[in-house]
């Protein structure tokens, strides 16, 4: 190891309000997720450092700009772990965007970070029954989420959300908890199910 490398493995957590804000989604920019995360791998003795990047009302869109100037070849390398879970801004806010220019807006950012690790973990997205939501909003997430399975076909780089039973339709989203009265957020029990789906992910790559 090069003299002033640092061995710590570094976590980029990127996101929107689904992970940015408290336990109950009353406080923005809290970060329960990540910070539990981060909480429970400094108790198992990982050696981890956290990169947070996730705010209310972020786009894949608005990540992938900012993003670029702070995931590079001097500040992310291989042994670096990168999560997204955002699609559902890129469809929700503009809502009339494709399926498929959702998933490419993804994919450019994840094929942009993969020229420095290739320990990412892209997050398919959660249904919802927010109140502003179009009808053709779910389908056009059903369809990002096959997109997102195809694409990443090796699971030790997919966190399927929206394979488990509690975020797979959108009579879910009406369901609390773990959703939050708005449908579309989440409270405690729902931030824990999604840290007990990440953090074997996350587990993995810090151990191979």
């Amino acid at each position: 190891m090069a003299v002033g490398t640092p061995s710590r493995v570094k976590l980029f957590m990127n996101g929107n309000s689904l992970m940015a804000s408290n336990a109950n989604h009353t406080v923005a920019n809290a970060r329960y997720i990540s910070h539990t995360l981060y909480a429970n791998l400094l108790a198992l003795n990982y050696d981890v450092a956290l990169f947070d990047y996730s705010l209310g009302s972020q786009t894949q869109s608005q990540i992938n700009t900012k993003m670029y100037d702070q995931i590079n070849s001097k500040t992310c390398g291989a042994n670096d772990i990168v999560v997204i879970w955002e699609i559902t801004n890129e469809l929700g806010i503009n809502q009339t965007i494709t399926a498929q220019q959702a998933f490419d807006v993804q994919k450019a950012y994840v094929d942009y970070i993969s020229q420095f690790t290739q320990k990412y973990i892209v997050c398919t997205c959660a249904a919802r029954d927010f109140s502003t939501d179009l009808v053709t909003l779910m389908p056009k997430i059903d369809s990002v989420n096959t997109m997102t399975r195809a694409g990443y076909p090796n699971p030790i780089n997919l966190c399927d959300v929206a394979a488990n039973t509690n975020f797979d339709t959108k009579a879910k989203a009406s369901i609390s908890p773990p959703y939050d009265p708005d449908k579309l957020h989440l409270i405690q029990a729902g931030c824990d199910l999604i840290i007990g789906l990440l953090q074997p992910k996350i587990e993995y790559f810090l151990n191979n």
